[in-house]
Formats: structure tokens, C-alpha cells, sequence
């Protein structure tokens, strides 16, 4: 399940998923200096991370950098949307050598209720 929720004022929104993963809490915001989106986010397995954002056309890029039990990794989602109803996803991390390995990809779809 997931909610999203705008923040007072307008300028931010928060967004909470709860799935087989656990709980995720994020805050994403718009920088209009930088002109990239900003999220901070924690889930309950302890992992926290800053990302930056940004969108072409109908992909949203995030550069992330997560951290986890004492350790930190770079690394990059990439969803696309390809309809209202539905989107691709790709989680990689950054491999040191200035490439990405694929940790994660799939495709979601929305259902009717």
C-alpha cells in the first residue's frame, strides 16, 4: 500500500509505502535553485538516504546515496512511466569503475478497486 500526502504549504510531499519489504517513509521536495527534486527517506530496516531527481519526458532519474548498517552505497533508480496505470523501475548501484550493476528491475501495474 502506498499514500502520498502534500505537506503543509505545498511545497513537499510525503509518501509512505508498506509492502513485503516494510515500511518506507520519504519527503520529496523541489529545489528551484538547483532545479532537481529532493527526497530523504528511512525505511524500517534501518536503511536511510538522500536522492536527487530528475525527469525527461516521462523517466524520473534518481542519484541516491543509501546507507546501511555502517556502510554507504551510490547508486541510481530509474522509473519510467509508460502509461497512468503503469511503470518500469531499475535500482542499480554504482560498481566503483564508473558503471552500475542492475540490483533490482520490474514493471508495476495499477489495479481497479
Amino acid at each position: 500500500m502506498a499514500s502520498q500526502t502534500l505537506g503543509p504549504g505545498g511545497f513537499y510531499v510525503e509518501c509512505r509505502n508498506e509492502g513485503q519489504l516494510g515500511t518506507r517513509f520519504a519527503i520529496v521536495a523541489y529545489d528551484s535553485h538547483a532545479k532537481v527534486y529532493t527526497s530523504y527517506y528511512a525505511n524500517s530496516g534501518g536503511l536511510v538516504g538522500v536522492g536527487t531527481g530528475t525527469v525527461d519526458g516521462n523517466t524520473w532519474t534518481w542519484m541516491v546515496e543509501d546507507k546501511y548498517a555502517g556502510k554507504s552505497v551510490k547508486g541510481r533508480t530509474t522509473n519510467t512511466m509508460l502509461s497512468p496505470t503503469e511503470h518500469t523501475s531499475k535500482y542499480e548501484v554504482a560498481d566503483g569503475k564508473g558503471g552500475y550493476t542492475t540490483i533490482v528491475e520490474g514493471k508495476a501495474t495499477k489495479v481497479g478497486r
